[in-house]
């Protein structure tokens, strides 16, 4: 499996419960130490590391550690990548966050961030069904990669303008965006112009624009 496909796997993973409580612990530093020294501390840690101590801060119950997350967001935010950024999201929403939570170019209500793709909107969760439609009855290999390859996206632009576009009236472009973006991570080849045939998006130069916003993750 091409590593790409590896990690994109890895990003989008949904946990069980049974999962989480495995992971938890597992977790090499302690849960149940202060809560705002191991906020501060991963907040300072490589990039690398984040997502992993991010992790951690959501088990911790304890929200008074959001107004120092949004503040180092409102400071760092725009610099992050987009998974860290979500990452740190989920976290606060998961800790009982609420509130504003803002960065230079993105800004969200804590307690509306979504904890699965079932809680984006009808949108963003259309657009994977139309092209798990599609590629069901023509590959099912490629079909298991759309939802990984979609919420990877998801996460990096959540909170930035570039949700903002995923709308009803836009499915049909996201979707041969999509569609276009997994067959070529698989295939390396894939015409634009068949596949916008395949949602009715007839504007190929917007999907084009969609298919590189999503390759810029």
């Amino acid at each position: 499996m091409p590593e790409r496909v590896v990690s994109l796997f890895g990003w989008a993973r949904d946990r069980s419960d049974d999962q989480e409580q495995r992971m938890r612990r597992s977790l090499h530093t302690p849960i149940d130490g202060d809560a705002h020294a191991l906020c501060v501390r991963a907040m300072e840690a490589p990039l690398q590391e984040q997502l992993f101590l991010a992790e951690q801060v959501r088990w911790l119950d304890d929200a008074s550690v959001v107004p120092i997350v949004c503040a180092w967001m409102r400071a760092h935010g725009a610099k992050l990548p987009g998974a860290v950024r979500y990452a740190w999201l989920l976290a606060m929403r998961m800790i009982g966050g609420r509130g504003l939570c803002t960065w230079d170019g993105g800004a969200v209500r804590i307690e509306d961030v979504p904890r699965c793709m079932e809680e984006h909107t009808e949108a963003v969760q259309d657009v994977a069904r139309r092209v798990c439609g599609v590629m069901e009855t023509r590959d099912a290999v490629l079909a298991s990669f759309v939802v990984p390859t979609w919420s990877v996206f998801v996460q990096h632009a959540y909170g930035t303008r570039a949700m903002e576009d995923v709308r009803e009236d836009t499915v049909a472009v996201w979707a041969a965006a999509v569609h276009v973006v997994v067959m070529r991570m698989l295939y390396a080849q894939c015409g634009v112009a068949a596949v916008c045939a395949l949602y009715g998006a007839i504007d190929v130069e917007q999907v084009e624009l969609a298919i590189d916003a999503m390759r810029a993750l």
